[in-house]
């Protein structure tokens, strides 16, 4: 586990910032990750917020700007109560990368890999290391799990900047009480993904963000960042049932609508409602105010839909992100521009389970095989598995 040399602001109580460096840049480079922190280290809550993993999406960078203007005045205020850990931006690598006027930010160039994916995996062996230390109490159980859990991360050895950057963000999350990871999608309605087990923590939180849709799933595939840091506790409770075990780690992705959706309105917004669940977990003094009314209940991830362009052409939405879609229902036309006859040059595509339309493709001029919407029914769709997320 990195250490990290804090130093203090001076203008403010307990703001600090530190810096990790990236090993192994190239010659004449150097690439950091900026981390600020808010109240004294070991205060319990630590919650840990990091923006733009996908380096692409802006949203969660403005709206952690906005997030810690709110804390720099609660912090003069001396109202910091647990420790927050901000990063504003969390992948320099994805960050450089550039092609042709366009900021290439999900995968890494060199191997194509997704920045979202491919965490260290810890949870074999945390179940096969605990098997005879857990007891009868389950704080006791919950800290050494993450423990546990950091020296294991500490014996991977990694190999690339890329290995680096995620072996470090990892560390954070594992020492974390709540991870909050911030994203965006094409173009898309406010939601968030995190697990059955974690979902009673985030609920408030969903209510508060007015997140259109929450969608739940323990293991979605590919081991994204959210689930690299709470898996250990979710898995070694169903390992060992006779043992009490708390989740040491609640950690929720949040999509933060569309990647054009970088406005300081919505960013202020989204901020005070940050701000004031901070305030609910007691990690910040204040009074959070009413809680709204959660939007529309949590749904499985297994209930969604991805549907996908059977060939190329121009893609007309005939439904709009924030509706209901019913079985067997039109959501989009796809038009063949070199028809011989334009009568016979379009196609219906349609929504085959139903659900809520949530999120779709920006582009108009698809290839077979796009994803041109996905749509959340409530219940799983029958024989699915594999990887659920989009690569």
């Amino acid at each position: 586990m990195t250490t990290l040399e804090y130093k203090n602001l001076q203008d403010l109580p307990t703001k600090a910032m530190a810096d990790f460096i990236l090993p192994w840049s190239m010659p004449g480079s150097e690439m950091k990750i900026r981390h600020f922190r808010y109240g004294i280290p070991g205060s319990s809550p630590r919650i840990y917020l990091q923006a733009s993993i996908h380096a692409d999406e802006i949203p969660g960078m403005l709206v952690l700007h906005h997030l810690m203007r709110l804390l720099d005045t609660a912090d003069r205020a001396r109202h910091i109560r647990g420790e927050l850990i901000i990063v504003p931006a969390a992948n320099p690598l994805g960050l450089s990368q550039w092609a042709f006027g366009q900021q290439q930010g999900r995968f890494e160039s060199k191997n194509g890999i997704n920045f979202n994916r491919d965490y260290p995996d810890l949870n074999e062996v945390l179940v096969e290391e605990m098997k005879n230390q857990l007891n009868d109490e389950a704080a006791e159980n919950r800290e050494m799990i993450r423990q546990s859990a950091l020296n294991e991360l500490g014996k991977i050895q990694p190999r690339t900047p890329v290995e680096a950057m995620k072996h470090h963000l990892l560390s954070e999350g594992l020492q974390s009480d709540y991870v909050l990871d911030l994203h965006c999608d094409d173009t898309a309605l406010l939601h968030l993904y995190t697990t059955p087990a974690s979902w009673p923590e985030f609920s408030d939180l969903a209510s508060q963000l007015r997140t259109e849709l929450v969608l739940l799933e323990s293991i979605s595939g590919g081991n994204p960042f959210d689930e690299a840091c709470s898996r250990p506790w979710s898995d070694l409770v169903k390992s060992y049932p006779k043992h009490p075990i708390l989740q040491g780690c609640h950690a929720t992705t949040i999509e933060l609508r569309g990647i054009h959706d970088v406005d300081q309105e919505l960013a202020s917004a989204d901020a005070a409602n940050l701000f004031r669940f901070l305030q609910r977990r007691k990690a910040v003094l204040g009074n959070p105010g009413p809680l709204p009314e959660l939007l529309r209940t949590a749904r499985p991830l297994k209930g969604l839909e991805q549907i996908r362009s059977p060939q190329a052409g121009i893609a007309v939405f005939r439904k709009k992100p924030g509706e209901e879609v019913k079985a067997g229902e039109t959501v989009a036309e796809l038009i063949d521009p070199h028809a011989e006859d334009p009568r016979n040059g379009m196609i219906s595509i349609v929504c085959e389970h139903g659900g809520f339309f949530f999120a779709r493709n920006s582009n108009h001029l698809v290839g077979a095989g796009d994803i041109l919407a996905r749509v959340c029914g409530d219940q799983p769709i029958s024989g699915r598995s594999g990887p659920m997320l989009s690569p």
